[in-house]
């Protein structure tokens, strides 16, 4: 990634408060969404916009059950001026993750975009979670 470049490294699920990866979610409990971005030192210095959207889809019954998004400012309080890497935590509610959706598989799509203030065109990154399973 170069200095004028904003990109997405990575998408996963964990336990809500966890500090790792976990590929299944308990019904009844909330849990976190955390998407991973960098941005090059020239990008990030300039203030610029920045939006980021998440979408959890429902590969079992072909639906989304969740959609959230952030927007901001480089260097505000979301995504600080001393740090290019940063991670981002959506949470989804104990009361949307039911037992109606045990044994569901899911998947998150996130993207972000920067710029495209004026004339210019904005740039997108987009990533993918790995898929997790309700219990």
């Amino acid at each position: 990634m170069g200095p004028n470049d904003a990109q997405l490294v990575r998408v996963f699920t964990r336990e809500a408060g966890g500090a790792i990866s976990d590929e299944t979610a308990k019904s009844g409990s909330a849990f976190e969404i955390v998407v991973e971005a960098e941005a090059g030192y020239a990008l990030h210095s300039t203030g610029g916009k920045y939006d980021f959207g998440i979408v959890v889809r429902n590969l079992t019954t072909s639906s989304s059950i969740h959609t959230d998004t952030l927007s901001g400012l480089f260097g505000d309080a979301n995504w600080p001026a001393d740090k290019l890497a940063n991670q981002f935590v959506f949470t989804l509610p104990a009361a949307m993750v039911t037992a109606a959706l045990a044994k569901n598989i899911f998947e998150v799509i996130a993207y972000l975009m920067v710029g495209g203030v004026g004339a210019g065109s904005p740039d997108a990154s987009f990533a993918k979670s790995a898929m997790f399973i309700v219990h």
